[in-house]
């Protein structure tokens, strides 16, 4: 019945995702971790393929952006939906065709709208970096041999 309270059904952001392969004890959790986001979600493997397969350069200058980090409870957008956009900002993509002043306007645009904590990990993501101990290129093939990295 409509009335009734219907189960939260809801996509995890990024950080969290993170936060899990973070929390992992040893390499064996941390590959079950990426395994089962990565095999779900491709925002997840995107950016796991964006972080370790060099291949992937950004055209985008090297550093923090200038941005304003979204409000942590309102943020109107997430990764999973701007991870559609990064051929705005891959090398050899769209982004090659793209005005630079509107090609950097656009990546901060995104991280504006999209979780703050999420906001610094696409940050890092673009630095070929990432904050999060437990997960290595390593940990990534073992549990998603498919991808490309």
């Amino acid at each position: 019945m409509i009335t009734e309270q219907q189960p939260q059904y809801r996509t995890p952001e990024l950080y969290e995702v993170l936060e899990l392969v973070d929390q992992a004890k040893t390499d064996d959790e941390a590959v079950a971790v990426v395994k089962k986001f990565g095999e779900k979600y491709s925002w997840f493997t995107d950016y796991l393929r964006c972080v370790f397969d060099e291949n992937i350069q950004f055209n985008l200058p090297p550093g923090i952006p200038p941005y304003t980090p979204a409000h942590e409870a309102h943020y109107p957008s997430s990764w999973h939906r701007k991870h559609m956009d990064l051929g705005n900002w891959v090398k050899g993509m769209r982004s090659d065709q793209m005005n630079p002043i509107k090609r950097e306007s656009n990546f901060i645009t995104m991280l504006e709208c999209i979780h703050p904590e999420d906001a610094v990990h696409i940050v890092n993501m673009t630095q070929k970096k990432t904050s999060v101990a437990g997960l290595t290129k390593e940990v990534v093939k073992e549990a998603l041999p498919n991808i490309k990295i």
